[in-house]
C-alpha cells in the first residue's frame, strides 16, 4: 500500500480540513475514517526513549547497529507499524458504510491523507516517516488568533503564544532539516486560498499525483468545515456546510484595534516576519504599550512553559 499524505498544520485554526478537503477532492485520495486527526507526533519521543533504551539493553557484541542499523532505523520500523495501522482505514469492512458509503472501490492507487492540527514535535517526523511526503500548512497568526478566540474560547494571549510555538518549530525544522533529504512543502493557506488552482498543482506535483485527473471546476462549490464562522449560528462542529457569499477566512482580524495589534507584534512580530507575514504597524515603542507588554510578559513568560506541560500531561493521562 502507498504511503499516507501528511497534513500538519502550524497550529489549530490554520487550515488542516481545508487542505484535506480540498486534496480529495482527487480520485486517488481519501480522508479515511475513524481518525480524523492522528496526532501520531504528539508523543513521538517516547519512541525515539524506546529505541534507544532497548539498543542500550542489547549486547554490544552482537553488532546490531553494524548489521541492522542505528536507532533511526528501529524508529523508522515502528513507524511503518504505524503507517501500516493507519492504513487500515482503506480496507473494506463496516466502517466504510459510515465514513464514506460512496467513495470509489479501495484499490492500490489510493492514498490516504491524514493529518494533525499541530507541529508538536515536528523534529521527528522522518525518524519516523523517513520516505513520507509532508504538508505543513502554516497561516497568518492575526487570523488563526482571532480564529482560535471564536471557537474555542480562549484567551488571546493563549491564542497568540501557541501560534508563536507552532511558528518556532517550524522555523526550526527548516533550519535542521535538509530538503533534498525528505520530502517536504510548506503551504501558505492564503495562497491556497487565493490561488487554489496554481497552488494544488504545485502539490499535486510535489505528491506525484496526476493533475489531470482532478476537477478543479469542484473547488468553488466546495463547503466548508469546521470554519469559527459556524460559532455565530450555534457551537462548532466539524460538518461540511455551505459558505456564504461574504465568506473570507482571510480577514479574520480585520476589526482588530491597536491594543491586539501592539501585543501580537510584541510576541509574534519577528517570527512571523519569517514566515512572510509581516506586521502591518509598529506601535511597541510607544510608552503605553511598551509598559502593558512588559507586565503582561512578568506573568505569562514563567507560567507559559508550565502550562504547556500540564496541557501534555493531560492528554498523555486521557484528560
Amino acid at each position: 500500500m502507498n504511503d499516507p499524505i501528511f497534513i500538519l498544520g502550524i497550529t489549530k485554526r490554520s487550515g488542516t480540513n481545508y487542505l484535506r478537503d480540498l486534496l480529495c477532492l482527487h480520485p486517488d485520495c481519501w480522508h479515511g475514517g475513524p481518525i480524523w486527526e492522528n496526532y501520531l507526533l504528539d508523543h513521538a519521543e517516547m519512541l525515539e526513549w524506546y529505541a534507544k533504551f532497548t539498543y542500550h539493553h542489547w549486547n554490544p557484541d552482537w553488532q546490531v547497529s553494524h548489521y541492522l542499523g542505528q536507532t533511526d532505523a528501529l524508529c523508522a520500523a515502528m513507524g511503518q507499524g504505524l503507517i501500516s495501522f493507519l492504513n487500515q482505514q482503506r480496507v473494506p469492512h463496516k466502517l466504510r458504510a459510515i465514513y464514506d458509503p460512496d467513495h470509489v472501490p479501495i484499490r492500490e492507487s489510493l492514498r490516504l491523507v491524514t493529518k494533525s492540527p499541530g507541529v508538536d514535535n515536528l523534529k521527528y517526523f522522518f525518524k519516523l516517516f523517513p520516505r513520507a511526503r509532508l504538508l505543513i500548512i502554516i497561516r497568518d497568526g492575526r487570523a488563526v488568533t482571532e480564529s482560535t478566540v471564536k471557537t474555542f474560547g480562549r484567551t488571546y494571549e493563549t491564542a497568540m503564544r501557541e501560534w508563536y510555538d507552532g511558528a518556532q518549530t517550524i522555523l526550526q525544522f527548516l533550519q535542521d532539516t535538509n530538503a533534498n533529504d525528505h520530502k517536504y512543502l510548506i503551504v501558505k493557506y492564503e495562497d491556497l486560498y487565493h490561488n487554489t488552482d496554481q497552488e494544488l498543482t504545485k502539490i499535486f506535483q510535489f505528491l506525484d499525483l496526476e493533475v489531470s485527473r482532478y476537477d478543479f471546476a469542484a473547488v468553488p462549490k466546495m463547503p466548508v468545515r469546521g470554519s469559527s464562522e459556524v460559532t455565530k449560528t450555534g457551537h462548532i462542529h466539524w460538518k461540511a456546510i455551505q459558505k456564504s457569499q461574504d465568506f473570507d477566512p482571510t480577514k479574520r482580524y480585520s476589526h482588530w484595534g491597536a491594543a491586539l495589534h501592539a501585543r501580537f507584534n510584541w510576541v509574534n512580530g519577528e517570527v512571523s516576519a519569517r514566515l512572510g507575514y509581516p506586521c502591518e504597524t509598529d506601535s511597541n515603542h510607544q510608552p503605553k504599550w511598551l509598559v502593558r507588554n512588559l507586565l503582561l510578559d512578568l506573568f505569562w513568560k514563567p507560567i507559559w512553559p508550565l502550562r504547556q506541560m500540564v496541557r501534555k500531561l493531560k492528554y498523555m493521562v486521557g484528560k
